[in-house]
């Protein structure tokens, strides 16, 4: 009788077998979420060797997509807003989001976390609660997420679903305004124009008010054209005034076409002409 060998199998020979586990799994998971499910969705594999269907066409059929990998479970990168276009609007289609981004936010999935505290801040999906919006943010900002630093910044200024607390928005406009999140340097800006949290510094308010400006933020160009109609921070020029509101308004700012109505009714022909011929030189900076 002859003996039996052991049959030691390869490294490549167990990757193959672990991954054929792993598809039949994924199979079994979404046979059975499918089955279960007033909607339809779809999962792909991290490397881009779908199952039943890759990201691209996930977003075409209007419906969210997940991606799985050996460190689990994960939601494709793309916002609730767009999400929710690519369906046609329907209100009841943020639903499903919300459980694909609770599952990738347990994952650690710091655009989950984000996603999903945007969620709860709008009330879509769920009903709304700050509280829980900015538990979600706080765990997407300590993973260094700017929006979520930003986002969870703008609660603590407006006491929603946490303290009031200028200081801590603050720090937060910082650290995503570092990272250049172009609506954290506003804002942080606007915190130095008014003292909150930080001292009244207007040339601090003019350095982040250009750093949004440059990047094309109407707000901060707005901004702009207001500290330089009032010299706080920068040397007072009518001329510099004028040119910004004018990008701001181009760029659709309604607040700067207001500033703008007046400053033509005060300001003399010659002003204006040089402000216009700064808002040109403004637009070729910023590649308009």
């Amino acid at each position: 009788m002859p003996k039996l060998k052991w049959r030691i199998s390869s490294p490549a020979y167990l990757s193959i077998l672990m991954r054929s586990e792993m598809i039949t799994l994924i199979f079994l998971f979404v046979l059975i979420s499918v089955s279960m499910a007033s909607e339809p969705f779809f999962v792909s594999i991290k490397n881009d060797e779908p199952i039943f269907c890759s990201v691209g066409f996930a977003l075409k059929d209007h419906s969210p997509c997940l991606e799985v990998s050996s460190k689990g479970v994960q939601m494709v990168r793309f916002g609730p807003r767009l999400l929710h276009e690519q369906r046609c609007g329907a209100p009841e289609s943020y639903k499903d989001v919300v459980l694909f981004y609770r599952i990738a936010a347990e994952q650690g999935v710091a655009e989950a976390q984000y996603n999903l505290g945007v969620l709860y801040e709008r009330g879509q999906g769920v009903p709304q609660d700050f509280e829980e919006a900015a538990k979600c943010f706080r765990m997407a900002a300590e993973q260094g997420f700017a929006g979520a630093q930003y986002n969870l910044g703008v609660l603590y200024e407006r006491g929603q679903g946490v303290p009031q607390d200028y200081e801590e928005a603050s720090g937060l406009y910082r650290m995503a305004s570092d990272q250049g999140f172009e609506e954290a340097q506003n804002n942080l800006g606007v915190l130095y124009v008014r003292g909150l949290g930080v001292s009244q510094d207007f040339g601090e308010a003019a350095k982040y008010f250009r750093m949004a400006a440059e990047q094309g933020n109407a707000p901060s160009q707005t901004n702009m054209g207001f500290i330089y109609a009032n010299g706080h921070g920068v040397p007072q020029s009518d001329e510099y005034a004028y040119a910004w509101w004018t990008v701001a308004t181009e760029n659709g700012d309604k607040k700067a076409q207001e500033y703008l109505t007046l400053a033509e009714e005060q300001l003399s022909s010659s002003i204006i002409e040089k402000g216009r011929q700064l808002a040109r030189q403004i637009r070729a900076q910023l590649g308009n």
